[in-house]
Parts: C-alpha cells; sequence; structure tokens
C-alpha cells in the first residue's frame, strides 16, 4: 500500500474553490478502483488530500490528468499544489512527484 499527499496551499491561489476541489477528489476516490482509501487532513493553511492505493503509477497517472492537466483550473491547481508519497520505508524515504516552484528537484516512480 502506498499512501499519497497531494498538499494544496490556498495562499497560493486566487480563484480556486478549494471545496470543490476536496469533493473532486472524493468523488475521484468513490470511482476509482485502485483508490483504496481517502482522507482529508486540514490545517490553517493547507489542505492535504490523502490517497492509499496498492497501484501507485496507476494513481498518479490518472491524477496527474484529472488534477493537474493543462488547462486552466489545472495550471492553477498545480501553482499551489505539492505532491509526495511513500518510499520503499514508508514516509522516511518519501517522494517529491510534483512541487509548485518548477526549480525544485523532483523524484520519479519506479
Amino acid at each position: 500500500m502506498t499512501v499519497f499527499c497531494i498538499q494544496l496551499q490556498p495562499e497560493r491561489a486566487t480563484g480556486i474553490d478549494f471545496d470543490a476541489v476536496t469533493k473532486r477528489a472524493a468523488a475521484f476516490a468513490d470511482t476509482s478502483s485502485f483508490v483504496v482509501d481517502f482522507w482529508t487532513d486540514i490545517g490553517d493553511d493547507y489542505i492535504n488530500l490523502m490517497f492509499a492505493t496498492e497501484m501507485r503509477k496507476l494513481f498518479w497517472h490518472a491524477f496527474l490528468a484529472e488534477f493537474l492537466g493543462l488547462d486552466p483550473h489545472g495550471q492553477a491547481i498545480r501553482n499551489c499544489c505539492l505532491a509526495y508519497c511513500e518510499g520503499s520505508r514508508g514516509w522516511d524515504d518519501y517522494l517529491v512527484l510534483h512541487h509548485y516552484d518548477p526549480t525544485e528537484q523532483l523524484d520519479r516512480l519506479t
């Protein structure tokens, strides 16, 4: 099982309805056979969308297509989003899959 954390940082974005994004993420999880569990963790300055899956590559490619596409909505989310997943030792060696700062080094799923 791999857990993905998609962290949204609302202060980095304007014009995004984060309640709608959270509902869309829940619907994505409900309708995706490869998502085993979904939950949120909401803090003062972040919203974590948490997905558990046995098929991490399939999940990541589907998530990219659904949420981080080239359309204006995807661009807005990319500009305020960090995406991580557990590595082989859980969160001790997590992978950074997306960062709103394009100069940050990203990891690859293997």
